[in-house]
C-alpha cells in the first residue's frame, strides 16, 4: 500500500508522509534497528492499529521494532551499509579468501625469482601499488594450517580463528620448518 502511494507523490510530501511515522534508527556492528510508531504508521496505511505487532516491546506498546540485518563496512574513502538479505555469504567470503591467498603465492614467486627488481617494479608489472603488493605478500607467510583450512573450507572468511591467533602471539614457533 505504502509502496505504491509513495512514488505517486511529490517529493516533499512522500518525505512529509515518512517523517510523520516517527522512526527510530540505531545501528549497532551487526544490525540496523528501525523503531516506528505503529499509530502513525497505522494511519498512513490506512488500517486499524494493533498492539500485538511483532516486535512491540511490553514497555512500550506502540512502537514497532524492526531488526535488519546489515553492517558498515569502508569503501573508499567513505562507508557503505550492507544490509543483508538474510542468508550468510560465508561461501563467496571464502572464494574471495581464497583467490586472495593465491594472488599472495603468486606475488611471492614474482618476488623471489625477481632478479634484484624492486617491489615498486614488481607491482607496476603487474598493475598494482607497491603498498597492495607487499601487504598481499605478506599473506604468503601464514602458517600452512590456517592456508590449507582456508582452501579446504573449514575457515569462515569473516572468521578466520588463526589471526586471533597471531594478534595473541600464541602460535607454536616451529610451525615454519627450520632451514
Amino acid at each position: 500500500m505504502l509502496a505504491e502511494k509513495l512514488p505517486d507523490l511529490p517529493t516533499a510530501q512522500a518525505r512529509e508522509q515518512l517523517l510523520a511515522i516517527d522512526s527510530q534508527v540505531t545501528l549497532d556492528q551487526t544490525q540496523v534497528h528501525l523503531s516506528l510508531c505503529t499509530e502513525r504508521l497505522s494511519q498512513l496505511l490506512g488500517a486499524a492499529p494493533t498492539t500485538d505487532a511483532p516486535g512491540a516491546g511490553a514497555e512500550s506498546e506502540t512502537r514497532y521494532r524492526l531488526p535488519i540485518p546489515a553492517r558498515v563496512a569502508r569503501q573508499g574513502r567513505g562507508y557503505r551499509l550492507i544490509i543483508r538479505n538474510g542468508v550468510e555469504d560465508d561461501a563467496s567470503n571464502i572464494k574471495r579468501v581464497q583467490r586472495l591467498l593465491a594472488t599472495a603465492y603468486h606475488y611471492r614467486q614474482l618476488l623471489l625469482a625477481g632478479d634484484g627488481q624492486t617491489i615498486r617494479a614488481l607491482a607496476t608489472s603487474v598493475g598494482v601499488t607497491p603498498s597492495y603488493f607487499t601487504r598481499v605478500v605478506r599473506l604468503s607467510f601464514l602458517p600452512p594450517e590456517f592456508v590449507e583450512s582456508i582452501f579446504r573450507g573449514g575457515q569462515a572468511a569473516g572468521s578466520i580463528q588463526g589471526l586471533e591467533q597471531l594478534k595473541s602471539a600464541s602460535i607454536d614457533p616451529s610451525w615454519y620448518p627450520a632451514p
